[in-house]
C-alpha cells in the first residue's frame, strides 16, 4: 500500500543540459545530458522514497515518450498507476550552467480529453482510498479547466486522506476553494494568483478561500507558514547554489513525510527546508542527499511571526 501517492496531471520527460555557459543568439556545446521521467509528482515520489515512505505516482501518458515516462519509472523503482492517453507526453528541459544558473524550456503538454480526464480523477479516488497524504502538483493539461484541481482535490478528501496541492494561476486559486489542506506556492506564484503583492495578504486570502493552510517558499528567506492558528517561518540554512529546479517538490515531499510521521509543524518545516537546499545541490530534480538534510537540520530554526 502506497502511504504517500503523487499525483502529476501534466507529467514530463526531464531533460537536464549541464554546459559552462549558456550564450542565447550562440552555439552552445553540451557537457552532459540528462532524460528521466519528470513532472512536480514525480520528483515528489523519488524524493519521499528517499527519505523511507512509500510513493505511488498517478499521471495520465501517452506516445512514444509516455513509453519512456513508463520504463523511467520501472528503472527508478517507482510504483505507479499511468492513465493512457491518446496525445503525447510532453518534454521538459533544464539547461543549467556551471555558475549556478538554470534554465526551463517546458513544453505545454498533450490535450486531453474529458472522458481521459474523468478516467484519471477515478484513478486518483482509488488511489487515495489506500493512503494517507496526496500531492498534487503542477500544471493542467491542455483542454482541462483550472476547476479540474477542485475534482482532484475533492476526489482525495472524499478518502480523508489530507492533499497537498502545488500548483499556480487560476488552479492555485481553485485548490483552495475546493478546501486543500495544504497549498504550496512560491512567493512569486502567491502574488500572481491572489494579485496581493503583500504575501501575508496573499495567504490569508487563500484561507479566507478555503484553504486549510498555505507553505509558501520564500527562497534565500526560507519557508513560511500560515494558517488560522498563526504564521511561523523556517530559515537559517546559508544559501546554496546550484540546480533550483525541484527544491520546491523535494519541500513538498518532506512534508509529506512528517505529516505521515506526525511529527510537530515546528519540526517538519524545518525538514522541509533542510530538503529544498540539499534538492539545489543535486544535479537533477528529485533527488536529495539525506545526508545533506541531516547536516543542515541543526541551522534550520523555526520561529513565530508577528
Amino acid at each position: 500500500m502506497a502511504v504517500i501517492v503523487a499525483v502529476t496531471p501534466n507529467p514530463a520527460i526531464d531533460v537536464t543540459y549541464e554546459l559552462p555557459a549558456l550564450t542565447v543568439g550562440d552555439v552552445n556545446r553540451v557537457g552532459l545530458v540528462r532524460h528521466r521521467a519528470g513532472g512536480k509528482g514525480v520528483n515528489v515520489a523519488r524524493v519521499v522514497s528517499q527519505f523511507g515512505e512509500s510513493p505511488l505516482v498517478v499521471a495520465p501518458v501517452g506516445g512514444s515518450a509516455g513509453d519512456l515516462f513508463a520504463a523511467g519509472l520501472d528503472s527508478a523503482g517507482v510504483a505507479h498507476r499511468l492513465v493512457p492517453i491518446a496525445g503525447q507526453t510532453r518534454r521538459t528541459t533544464v539547461v543549467v550552467t556551471a555558475g549556478g544558473e538554470t534554465t526551463g524550456l517546458y513544453e505545454p503538454g498533450p490535450v486531453m480529453t474529458a472522458a481521459e480526464w474523468r478516467t484519471l480523477v477515478t484513478e486518483v479516488s482509488s488511489q487515495a482510498d489506500r493512503a494517507r497524504v496526496v500531492t498534487i502538483g503542477g500544471s493542467l493539461p491542455r483542454g482541462v479547466h483550472a476547476h479540474g484541481v477542485a475534482e482532484l482535490v475533492a476526489a482525495v478528501q472524499r478518502s480523508g486522506a489530507v492533499v497537498i496541492a502545488d500548483t499556480s494561476g487560476e488552479a492555485l486559486v481553485s485548490a483552495a476553494r475546493a478546501g486543500a489542506d495544504v497549498l504550496k506556492p512560491n512567493q512569486a506564484e502567491l502574488a500572481e494568483a491572489t494579485g496581493e503583492a503583500d504575501w501575508r495578504d496573499g495567504a490569508h486570502a487563500l484561507l479566507d478561500a478555503g484553504a486549510g493552510a498555505v507553505l509558501m517558499s520564500g527562497g534565500p528567506d526560507g519557508l513560511v507558514w500560515v494558517s488560522r492558528a498563526g504564521t511561523l517561518r523556517a530559515s537559517g540554512i546559508p544559501a546554496q547554489q546550484g540546480n533550483t529546479t525541484g527544491a520546491g517538490d523535494a519541500v513538498v515531499a518532506a512534508f509529506a513525510v512528517g505529516t505521515v510521521r506526525g511529527l510537530p509543524t515546528e519540526l517538519v518545516l524545518r525538514r522541509c527546508l533542510c530538503a529544498g537546499a540539499a534538492a539545489v545541490n543535486s544535479p537533477v530534480a528529485g533527488q536529495v542527499d539525506v545526508a545533506d538534510c541531516d547536516r543542515f537540520l541543526p541551522y534550520a530554526r523555526c520561529e513565530v511571526l508577528r
